[in-house]
């Protein structure tokens, strides 16, 4: 069974000025000049210090973990390493 959907649009699925927050926020936002809203969103982007601390031993242990095991190659690295260019094939 087919069912038909009726197309409405956006005008008709809200009246002005009932918006939800996070659309009034970005309808308030928009072409916002970057020096003022960067600063504010990176103070609230940081993170607490023990959070932070768990996630520089975090990166630290994966990164040991990258460095010190064998060095994989991938993509055209592995092919050319597969197929060398002077092979026949």
């Amino acid at each position: 069974m087919v069912r038909k959907v009726e197309s409405t649009s956006r005008n008709s699925l809200s009246s002005p000025g009932s918006e939800p927050a996070g659309r009034a926020a970005i309808a308030a936002a928009y072409r916002t000049p970057e020096p003022l809203c960067v600063p504010p969103l990176v103070e609230e982007a940081r993170f607490a210090p023990a959070a932070s601390a768990r996630i520089q031993r975090l990166a630290g242990g994966l990164i040991a973990k990258v460095r010190g095991g064998p060095a994989q190659m991938f993509g055209v690295e592995a092919l050319m390493k597969e197929f060398s260019l002077s092979s026949p094939e």
